[in-house]
């Protein structure tokens, strides 16, 4: 019994694993705001190796607030991570967005950026 356990224990750590992707939204993504971009962001990988990736979303003339940014990982069991490098969505005054992605060793990116703004 105890060792039965333990096999779903670790069948159901190993499956909810392979199923998780690296999805993040910063900042406020509702009804309230406009979606004005969405980017794909892609990298090979290389072997042995982390490779990164710097996403810049810079406005024209027309700028606008931006006020949320979700990121959709599109490789579900080794996806990258983001980090925002030069803005704070939440903070209100924010117009330019940097972000930088960093994949697993051995695995590229691919992820999709969608910026949104007050209306």
């Amino acid at each position: 019994m105890k060792s039965l356990f333990v096999i779903l224990s670790f069948a159901g750590i190993l499956i909810s694993h392979t199923v998780a992707g690296n999805d993040y939204t910063f900042g406020t993504v509702d009804s309230t705001v406009e979606l004005i971009q969405t980017t794909t962001v892609f990298k090979p990988f290389f072997p042995g190796f982390v490779v990164t990736k710097d996403f810049v979303y810079t406005q024209g003339a027309n700028t606008r607030t931006i006020r949320g940014i979700r990121i959709t990982d599109l490789k579900m069991k080794n996806g990258a991570t983001a980090e925002l490098i030069t803005a704070i969505p939440a903070a209100g005054t924010t117009t330019d967005v940097t972000i930088r992605f960093t994949s697993q060793r051995s695995f590229g990116i691919k992820s999709i950026v969608a910026v949104y703004a007050d209306p």
